[in-house]
């Protein structure tokens, strides 16, 4: 099991990485474009993909974390059972 939640986050971050690979493209394209309108259209492009790459990123960050605490999962509480 340990060895599964070690690798959980290997496609997140390619995923990280391809959309920055895409970024990189569209900074490039921006650099090239001819007409002010293409820039724009590339600059909500970009954009977009960072916006994309921010849910990853959250991702990556809480991977290996449990979602919800031992007695939210259990559905105990503590104080109820202290006074048992």
């Amino acid at each position: 099991m340990t060895g599964k939640a070690l690798k959980a986050p290997r496609p997140l971050k390619a995923e990280s990485a391809k959309t920055g690979e895409q970024v990189e493209q569209f900074l490039d394209r921006i650099a090239d474009a001819p007409v002010p309108t293409v820039a724009a259209a590339h600059g909500k492009r970009i954009k977009s993909l960072e916006d994309r790459m921010i849910v990853p990123a959250g991702n990556i960050a809480r991977c290996g974390r449990p979602m919800r605490g031992c007695d939210e999962t259990l559905g105990t509480d503590r104080a109820a059972c202290a006074q048992r």
